[in-house]
């Protein structure tokens, strides 16, 4: 999992951290902002799923 958190954070596609829910490390997201659209959202999704691909 923390290779996904550094590998998304380190690409600049969206700032994503860690966590634990009930017992089992998770990654977090937040969108705080109005101004993101469906867009960077479909990025920010396709970026992390290449970088899980990619590590796991």
């Amino acid at each position: 999992m923390d290779r996904i958190i550094k590998g998304v954070q380190g690409s600049g596609a969206c700032w994503l951290g860690g966590s634990k829910w009930n017992w089992k490390s998770v990654i977090r997201v937040s969108v705080s902002s109005y101004k993101t659209t469906y867009e960077d959202i479909d990025m920010s999704v396709k970026e992390i799923m290449r970088i899980a691909e990619s590590v796991c």
